[in-house]
C-alpha cells in the first residue's frame, strides 16, 4: 500500500498580500488624495478673499487719519491704505459710518473691522487687534514759562487732548487729577495751548500729526517745552469683531499686505498726497519688526551656539574632536554677528534716506553737518589771529548752503496728479546732483525743496554753483511720462558759513540756514527763476546781538545782521506754471 503525502506551502506574508490586493492600494491612495484635497479646501474656505459677504469696515471723524466727507463717505490716509490693501488681497468690503467709535460697534457686531485701532491691553478681552501697522507717541506740551514739567504737575490744571476713545483713555490715565478738555483735533489742542486757553496739552507726535502742526500761526512766537509721557508710544493695528469668526483672518491679511505696500512705496505715496511728505511711521514699524524678527532668530541661534560651546568644552578631555568642533561653532557665531551688524546697518541707512528720491534726508544732515562745521572753523582758526587778511583770503574753508525750490510745483500736482509730481521731484534731484561737485552733498529738505551743502569752497565763487544749478534744471523739458513734457525753473537762496570771517563762531549754521531761506524768499519775491545770495554787508562786519528787550525774545540772531544781496538771473525759458 502506497502512502501519498501532500506538500505544504508557506502562507503568504501580509506585505505580499497587500501588494497583490489592488483594491487595498486604490483605497489607500484615495484616502491620501481625499485628505490632501480636504486640507486644500479648508485653507481655501478660510481665505477671507472667499468670504460669502463683504466685511463691514467702520469709520468715524478721527483726524488726521480718518475723515467723514460731506456726503458721508470715508476719506483719509488710513482709509486709502486699508482699502488698497483689501483690494490687493481681493477681500470684499464695504464702509459703514460709525460715529459712536470702534468699541461699541465691534462689540455689537455692527461692523466687522476697524482700520486703525489703538492696541490697549484692556481691549483684548472683547476685540481682536492685529499686529501694528502704525505707531504714535504722546507728549505733554506746555508753555516754556509754565511750572508744569511732568504729569504730576497737572493736578487741578486744564489739559487739552484729542477727543477719541483711545486718547480719552490715555488722558484719564496720565492726568487723573487734571481738568480734561476734549478737542476735535490735535491741531485745536495745540492752538489752545499756544493761545493760553489751557495750561497744558497732550499732543500726538506721529508724522501725520506733525504735518498739521508745522506752521500754526498762533504758535509761531510761542516757546514750548515737551515731556515724553511714560509708556506713551502706542501701537495701532486693525481691529476685528469676535462676532464674525473670519474677521480676525481678514485683519491679519490686510495688515500683512500693508507691509508689502510700505516696502513698494505705496504708503509713502499716500502720505505725500495728504501731508506733502512721504515719511511715515508705517515704514519705520515694518523695518523695526523685520529687524526684531531677525534679531530674535539670531539670539536663539546665539544661545544654541553658546550651549554647544559649553558642552564641547566639557568634552575636550574625553574627545579629540572637541577642538575642531568648537572652531567650526565659533565660525558660525562670527557669521551670525556679521549678519546682525549688516541688518543694523541696513536699518540705519533706511532711516537716513528719502524713500522717493533716494537722497539723504534731514536726519542725515544733522549727522554730517557737525563734522564739516568743525573742520571749517578749525581751518579759520589756523592763521594768526592778528592777520585778518589771511583769514579773509585763505581759500576753500567756507561752507555754502543753497536751498533750491521748484517754481510753481503745486500746479504740477494739481493738474497732472501727485504721481507725476513724484517723477518731477526724482528728475529734479538728478539734475541738481549733476550740477554739483563730488565733494558737495544734496539733501531732500522737504516738499519741493532741496538743500545743497557745498564744502570746501569759497564764498566768492558761490554764485557760480547757483548758476549751474539753474541752468541744469531748465536746460531741457521734464518728461513726466505718457508724452507729457514740461519746462520748469527753480529759485535758489544761498548764504555762506561762517558768516563773519573775523568772528567765525558768532553765528551758528542754523542761523545761516535761516539766512539762506530768507534769500530763497527774496528770490521768489523777485519773480522766481533766479538766485539770491546773502553775504555780510562788509567783511569788516562783526556780530552785535540786539538787547533782549529790543527783540522781546522772539527774533533769532540772524535777524540782527546787516546783509548784502547778490542777485543772479536764471536762464530765459518758457515754463509751465
Amino acid at each position: 500500500m502506497e502512502t501519498h503525502s501532500k506538500e505544504t506551502k508557506p502562507a503568504p506574508s501580509t506585505v505580499a498580500h497587500f501588494c497583490r490586493d489592488w483594491r487595498v492600494q486604490i483605497s489607500a491612495w484615495l484616502l491620501i488624495c481625499l485628505s490632501l484635497a480636504g486640507g486644500w479646501m479648508l485653507l481655501r474656505l478660510r481665505d477671507p478673499a472667499r468670504a460669502s459677504r463683504p466685511f463691514r469696515i467702520g469709520f468715524q471723524q478721527s483726524p488726521p487719519y480718518q475723515y467723514v466727507a460731506a456726503n458721508g463717505t470715508p476719506a483719509g490716509p488710513a482709509v486709502e491704505i486699508v482699502a488698497e490693501a483689501a483690494r490687493r488681497r481681493h477681500i470684499p468690503f464695504e464702509w459703514i459710518l460709525s460715529p459712536e467709535g470702534p468699541e461699541p460697534n465691534l462689540k455689537s457686531g455692527k461692523v466687522d473691522l476697524w482700520p486703525l485701532l489703538a492696541d490697549l491691553p484692556e481691549r483684548h478681552k472683547f476685540l481682536y487687534i492685529s499686529h501694528p501697522w502704525l505707531t504714535n507717541s504722546f507728549w505733554l506740551a506746555t508753555l516754556e514759562t509754565s511750572d508744569i514739567s511732568t504729569p504730576k504737575d497737572t493736578v487741578g490744571r486744564s489739559v487739552l487732548h484729542l477727543n477719541v476713545s483711545a486718547t480719552n483713555r490715555l488722558a484719564q490715565a496720565y492726568f487723573p487729577g487734571a481738568r480734561l478738555v476734549p478737542q476735535p483735533t490735535n491741531i485745536a489742542a495745540m492752538e489752545g495751548l499756544c493761545s493760553g486757553k489751557a495750561d497744558a496739552a497732550m499732543i500726538g507726535g506721529s508724522n501725520a500729526d506733525a504735518a498739521g502742526l508745522r506752521d500754526l500761526p498762533v504758535c509761531r512766537g510761542a516757546h514750548l517745552k515737551f515731556y515724553p509721557l511714560p509708556n506713551g508710544i502706542v501701537n495701532y493695528g486693525i481691529g476685528a469683531s469676535f462676532q464674525r469668526p473670519d474677521a480676525s483672518r481678514a485683519a491679519d491679511a490686510i495688515r500683512e499686505e500693508i507691509g508689502t505696500m510700505s516696502r513698494d512705496g505705496t504708503v509713502s505715496a499716500v502720505y505725500f498726497r495728504w501731508f506733502k511728505d512721504p515719511s511715515n511711521d508705517t515704514s519705520v514699524i515694518y523695518y523695526l519688526t523685520e529687524a526684531q524678527q531677525r534679531n530674535l532668530y539670531l539670539l536663539v541661534g546665539l544661545c544654541a551656539l553658546t550651549l554647544l560651546l559649553v558642552l564641547f568644552g566639557w568634552q575636550t578631555f574625553r574627545l579629540r574632536d572637541a577642538r575642531s568642533a568648537a572652531d567650526r561653532l565659533n565660525s558660525n557665531l562670527k557669521e551670525a554677528s556679521a549678519e546682525l551688524a549688516a541688518a543694523n546697518l541696513e536699518l540705519k541707512e533706511a532711516s537716513l534716506t528719502d524713500p522717493l528720491t533716494r537722497l539723504h534726508n534731514r536726519r542725515f544732515f544733522q549727522v554730517m553737518i557737525e563734522a564739516e562745521v568743525t573742520q571749517s572753523l578749525r581751518q579759520y582758526s589756523e592763521p594768526s589771529q592778528d592777520n585778518f587778511e589771511m583769514r579773509v583770503n585763505f581759500p576753500n574753508r567756507d561752507i555754502v548752503f543753497y536751498i533750491v525750490d521748484i517754481d510753481h510745483f503745486k500746479n504740477v500736482n494739481d493738474i497732472y496728479g501727485h504721481p507725476r509730481g513724484d517723477v518731477l521731484l526724482i528728475e529734479a534731484a538728478q539734475r541738481i546732483n549733476a550740477a554739483m561737485r563730488k565733494s558737495d552733498t544734496l539733501i531732500r529738505w522737504g516738499g519741493e525743496e532741496f538743500l545743497v551743502v557745498s564744502f570746501p569752497t569759497e564764498r566768492g565763487k558761490a554764485e557760480t554753483l547757483a548758476q549751474r544749478i539753474m541752468s541744469s534744471f531748465s536746460e531741457r523739458s521734464f518728461n513726466l511720462g505718457d508724452s507729457i513734457h514740461i519746462h520748469k525753473t527753480c529759485s535758489v537762496g544761498w548764504a555762506p558759513f561762517p558768516w563773519f570771517v573775523r568772528e567765525p563762531t558768532a553765528l551758528d549754521y542754523d542761523e545761516v540756514l535761516k539766512l539762506a531761506d530768507r534769500a530763497l524768499y527774496m528770490a521768489k519775491e523777485s519773480g522766481r527763476n533766479c538766485a539770491v545770495g546773502l553775504i555780510p554787508a562788509s567783511v569788516e562786519a562783526e556780530y552785535n546781538p540786539a538787547p533782549a528787550e529790543a527783540t522781546n525774545g522772539r527774533r533769532s540772531e540772524s535777524d540782527n545782521v546787516a546783509v548784502q544781496s547778490i542777485h543772479t538771473a536764471g536762464p530765459a525759458v518758457e515754463v509751465f506754471n
